[in-house]
C-alpha cells in the first residue's frame, strides 16, 4: 500500500470553501493509500474526523489574521496570494516528517500550499492547481499581475506533476510558464451524488463563498440589473456563508430573496431549484457551485466565466447569459419536469470522471 503526505490548505470536509473534493478524493485514495494529513483552519471551524483507518492527521494547523502576516513576512517575495497558510515551523515539520517516513507522493492541494514544496526534497512532488493564479488576477487586480506570474511561474517549477481542473488551465501554464500539466475532473462528494429533485420547486437558488468578491460583487450585479427589473415575479433561495453586512441588508429588504447563510447539505435545495443563476465577471478555474449543480440535475444561467473548463456538459443545462434581457428570458422560460432534471443529473455523472490523479498515484 503506497503512502501519500497530504497537505491542504482547508478541513476536508463538506463544510464549504470548495474543499467538498478534497474530502471525496481522500475517500477514494484511502481505499488503495494510506494518507498523513497536514491540513489548516480557524478556530471556529470544527476538527477534521479521519474517514477511515487509513488517514492520520499529522498536523491540524490554526490560522487567523496575524499567521497570515507572518506568511507574508516570511515569504516577502512571493505574492501574498500564496502565503497565508505559510510557517516556518509547519515547513520543519513537513521536513522532518519526510525525513522519517518513506512518503511514495507528496500532494499539496490548492496554490496557497505551494510555497512549502521549496523546502522539501522528495522525487515525486504533485501539485494540484484549483485555479491558475495569474488568471484571476488578470480579470482582478492588472497591476498586481507581473508579480502574480512571477511568484506562480517559480513555485510550479517545484512541482513533479501538475495537475489542473482543465484543458484551458494546462493551455495557460504551458504557455505562460513552459511547464507541462494533466487536466482531471475533481472528486464529487457523496451528499452531491446522493442528491436527486424531488419536486419542481418555484425558485432560483445562488451558491457560494459570499466573502469572496467575485461572488458578492456577481450578486450585486444581478441585485442592481436584473432584480428590480422583474421585482414581484421571482423568488429567490441563497445559500452560502459570508455575505458581507451591505449585501445582507439589501436582501433582508427584498421580499424576492430568502437568505439562508451556511446550510449543512444544501443539495436537495440546489437539485429542486428552477435554475441556479451564476453571473459571474471574474475568477479563475472551474466553478465547483456550477459542477455540482450539473451533477444535481439542475440547470445554470451564467456567464462564460461560470462555464468554463466544463468539458461534460448535457445539452441544454448551462444556459449562456451576459445581458439583464437574457437572464429575465431565460428566467421566464424554464420550466423542467422531475424527469427531465432526472435525466439530466443521469446523463452528467455518466460523463464524468476523474481517474487521472489515481491512476497516476497507483501506477
Amino acid at each position: 500500500m503506497k503512502k501519500i503526505l497530504l497537505i491542504t490548505p482547508y478541513t476536508p470536509d463538506n463544510q464549504g470553501r470548495g474543499v467538498s473534493p478534497t474530502s471525496r478524493f481522500l475517500q477514494e485514495l484511502t481505499k488503495t493509500c494510506q494518507v498523513d494529513l497536514v491540513y489548516f483552519r480557524y478556530k471556529t471551524e470544527r476538527e477534521y474526523i479521519p474517514i477511515n483507518s487509513n488517514v492520520r492527521v499529522i498536523k491540524d494547523v490554526l490560522v487567523n489574521n496575524a499567521y497570515k502576516v507572518m506568511g507574508l513576512l516570511q515569504k516577502p517575495f512571493l505574492f501574498p496570494i500564496f502565503t497565508p497558510r505559510y510557517s516556518r515551523s509547519v515547513a520543519r515539520l513537513l521536513r522532518e516528517q519526510v525525513k522519517r517516513e518513506s512518503y511514495d507522493f507528496i500532494y499539496f492541494d490548492f496554490s496557497q500550499t505551494f510555497s512549502y514544496a521549496a523546502d522539501i526534497k522528495h522525487p515525486n512532488k504533485i501539485f494540484m492547481s484549483h485555479d491558475v493564479m495569474c488568471q484571476r488576477y488578470s480579470r482582478e487586480r492588472t497591476y498586481c499581475l507581473p508579480w502574480v506570474k512571477l511568484t506562480e511561474r517559480s513555485i510550479l517549477k517545484h512541482a513533479d506533476k501538475i495537475f489542473t481542473f482543465s484543458t484551458k488551465d494546462c493551455d495557460i501554464i504551458k504557455s505562460l510558464y513552459g511547464l507541462a500539466s494533466t487536466p482531471t475532473n475533481f472528486f464529487l462528494s457523496d451528499i452531491v451524488l446522493k442528491a436527486t429533485p424531488t419536486m419542481a420547486g418555484d425558485y432560483f437558488v445562488f451558491f457560494g463563498g459570499w466573502g469572496r468578491p467575485d461572488n458578492s460583487e456577481a450578486l450585486t450585479w444581478f441585485l442592481d440589473n436584473v432584480a428590480e427589473k422583474v421585482k414581484g415575479q421571482f423568488h429567490y433561495k441563497i445559500i452560502g456563508r459570508g455575505m458581507p453586512e451591505d449585501l445582507k441588508k439589501r436582501i433582508a429588504d427584498n421580499s424576492d430573496f430568502e437568505y439562508l447563510g451556511f446550510v449543512e447539505d444544501p443539495y436537495p435545495i440546489i437539485a429542486n431549484a428552477k435554475a441556479e443563476i451564476a453571473p459571474l465577471h471574474y475568477g479563475a478555474g472551474v466553478k465547483v457551485k456550477c459542477v455540482e449543480a450539473l451533477a444535481c440535475g439542475t440547470t445554470i444561467i451564467g456567464t462564460e466565466i461560470a462555464f468554463e473548463g466544463i468539458n461534460t456538459p448535457v445539452e441544454g443545462t448551462m444556459l449562456l447569459a451576459n445581458t439583464p434581457e437574457e437572464y429575465i428570458s431565460y428566467m421566464n422560460s424554464i420550466s423542467e419536469p422531475i424527469s427531465d432534471k432526472l435525466n439530466h443529473k443521469k446523463q452528467f455523472l455518466v460523463s464524468y470522471e476523474n481517474k487521472e490523479i489515481l491512476n497516476y498515484i497507483n501506477q
